[in-house]
C-alpha cells in the first residue's frame, strides 16, 4: 500500500475525531493507522501535518496534548 495514504488517514483522524478540546497525538494517529496495517510512526504523522498545514487547512497545536483541526464557522467564506 502507497505509504502517502498515511495523510489522509490523518486528515481524517483530525476531521473526524479531534477538537480543541480534544487534540490528538502524532503517537495515538500512528497507533490507529498501524490497525490498518499500516507501518507508521509519529515522526511520519508529523510530516504529514505539516504538509497540510502548507495545504491550507488550519490545524492547531495543544502544547504537550496534540494536534487538532480548526473547523471554520459555515457562515465564513
Amino acid at each position: 500500500m502507497n505509504k502517502k495514504i498515511t495523510i489522509l488517514f490523518v486528515l481524517k483522524a483530525l476531521e473526524t475525531q479531534s477538537s480543541k478540546d480534544h487534540p490528538l497525538s502524532q503517537t495515538l494517529m500512528a497507533k490507529t493507522i498501524e490497525l490498518y496495517g499500516i507501518k507508521c510512526d509519529r515522526k511520519t504523522i508529523g510530516r504529514d501535518i505539516k504538509v497540510l498545514q502548507q495545504f491550507g487547512y488550519n490545524i492547531q497545536k495543544v502544547e504537550g496534548k496534540g494536534f487538532y483541526l480548526e473547523k471554520q464557522n459555515k457562515g465564513e467564506n
